[in-house]
């Protein structure tokens, strides 16, 4: 009789809602690696403050790694399941047999800026010159590579120094360490604002299609796990359609990571909105790998063609986008 009286008592509060409820499914968790702090990467850390990866049910981990070779290598010995990285760089380790798969962008337009000094007044007088780079095989070094061979020089007639972020070559500039460096467009117009030091090539103009910070993803994790890839998307895309409707919000978060006076941040932030840099809707295809692939042969950074049936994957997007739905790809406008 007891038994009974009790289960109609659980019934009744069942019945008008108060019984105990199941607690939440565990929140998946996703080592995310990355390399560079810059105003492009900046809605990595948006989504974790306001609890955005946490909505998507998912435990994002964000791990700094400095420079776009050691986050590779991070990457490839499964140390983090997913990386944001310019994607040539990570095309040279695919080259190579690492089994990654692009599956979205955070930034889909590069920014850089190549910046030397007053007395640099064209490419050819870069002969001699030390250039400032993160490293030999980063994107600070494949880019003025680029640059010259489009101008028809020999990106040999100059001198390449290790010298970190794009911060670290700001300040090695403006020291007079380095004659020249690539930067990301918010240093860049720090830089700039400096005495005897100016804007020599505007890459966005030289390269426009280049795209920036695609996602990849380790192919053993992939196949655990679709669906934390693709609630991952879901959190890139809402992350981005935020920034880019609320710049001050995201100037705040910049600003407690990025060693950037608020004037040039603001400034970066207008230039990487008018480039349309933040992908509103995923912003990975087939035809901008194959465009990457061609740059990377054209400009010998790449040794081979790829394929992007093998290495590019746009269900997880396309998934992410019939939850989401497509919108204009700047939505401030």
């Amino acid at each position: 009789m007891r038994k009974l009286t009790a289960l109609i008592a659980l019934a009744a509060l069942v019945s008008i809602g108060l019984a105990i409820s199941t607690p939440d499914a565990e929140a998946a968790k996703i080592r995310m690696g990355f390399p560079s702090r810059n105003l492009m990467s900046m809605p990595i850390y948006v989504a974790e403050e306001r609890g955005i990866y946490k909505k998507h049910g998912l435990d994002v981990e964000v791990i700094y790694i400095r420079g776009g070779s050691t986050a590779i290598k991070a990457m490839v010995a499964k140390k983090i399941d997913v990386m944001i990285n310019e994607p040539l760089s990570t095309m040279k380790a695919m080259q190579k047999g690492a089994k990654l798969t692009f599956v979205t962008a955070l930034a889909q337009r590069a920014s850089y800026q190549l910046l030397a000094k007053d007395d640099i007044k064209s490419l050819k007088e870069l002969k001699g010159r030390a250039i400032g780079v993160s490293r030999p095989g980063a994107i600070s070094y494949i880019m003025p590579n680029i640059v010259l061979r489009i101008s028809g020089l020999d990106p040999a007639i100059a001198d390449y120094l290790a010298i970190g972020t794009s911060g670290a070559r700001r300040k090695a500039l403006i020291a007079g360490k380095i004659d020249a460096a690539v930067m990301h467009v918010e240093s860049a117009y720090q830089a700039a604002s400096r005495p005897g030091i100016h804007v020599l090539a505007n890459i966005p103009k030289l390269l426009p299609k280049y795209p920036f910070f695609w996602m990849s993803v380790h192919n053993d994790f992939l196949k655990k796990n679709k669906k934390d890839a693709v609630n991952l998307i879901k959190a890139f895309i809402e992350v981005n359609r935020y920034v880019v409707k609320n710049k001050e919000a995201t100037l705040a978060v910049a600003k407690k990571h990025m060693k950037v006076k608020p004037q040039f941040l603001s400034k970066g932030y207008d230039t990487l909105l008018d480039l349309k840099s933040w992908s509103q809707n995923g912003g990975v295809n087939k035809e901008a790998f194959n465009f990457v692939v061609k740059v990377g042969l054209d400009y010998k950074q790449l040794k081979k063609k790829l394929s992007a049936d093998q290495f590019v994957d746009t269900s997880y997007q396309d998934d992410a986008l019939k939850a989401m739905g497509r919108v204009p790809e700047n939505l401030s406008n």
